[in-house]
């Protein structure tokens, strides 16, 4: 079970879900990799899924960042992998387990510890931008519940399913949540984000 988590914390940094917050500076406005898992697959045949994920993950990064004009493009390009990574695993598994009447409050709350210095540069720029979380999530909640349902899934194998993950994560949220260490998956991803200028 902990390989396929890392899957989907893997493929969660590529379900980026951000859709058209401010068309007029481009910040947080672009839906870029919510197929990575299949992407990687064909990109990388020969590679465990987990890892030819990261590694896609990693690429891509690279390349988006290799075209970033200044360090605050840089840093909202990372900040949009961060995102699309916090919502799937913070906020639409939740909501998804919540439907099944399981609390993961408790998995959301060590997610956001874990990974509290890129939540808090994200924030930084929400508020810098006047972009509002809750926007970015209202745009993205429908597609990040598909993919929170799917990850869940995937996890759970076919003997467990969507509600033997959620019941795991709801008896036990620190021990799948280590996993969700964005710093520790992408740690050049996490440096761009949440270096100081």
């Amino acid at each position: 079970m902990r390989a396929r988590w890392i899957k989907a914390v893997v493929a969660g940094a590529c379900a980026l879900a951000l859709g058209g917050c401010d068309g007029s500076n481009g910040i947080f406005s672009e839906m870029r990799f919510i197929n990575a898992a299949n992407a990687a697959k064909k990109v990388y045949p020969d590679l465990s899924a987990e890892e030819a994920t990261r590694r896609f993950v990693i690429e891509t990064f690279n390349e988006a960042y290799a075209q970033a004009k200044t360090p605050e493009q840089q840093r909202i390009l990372a900040a949009d992998f961060y995102l699309g990574f916090s919502m799937l695993h913070a906020r639409a598994v939740p909501a998804y387990c919540k439907e099944m009447n399981l609390d993961l409050t408790g998995f959301a709350e060590v997610f956001r510890a874990i990974n509290r210095n890129e939540e808090y540069a994200v924030d930084d720029l929400f508020e810098r931008t006047g972009i509002a979380r809750e926007d970015v999530w209202n745009r993205a909640q429908s597609q990040m519940m598909r993919r929170a349902k799917y990850e869940l899934m995937g996890l759970g194998g076919l003997s467990a399913g969507s509600y033997g993950v959620c019941s795991a994560l709801a008896k036990d949220p620190g021990q799948y949540a280590g996993n969700a260490d964005f710093a520790a998956l992408f740690p050049d991803i996490s440096r761009v984000l949440t270096r100081i200028d």
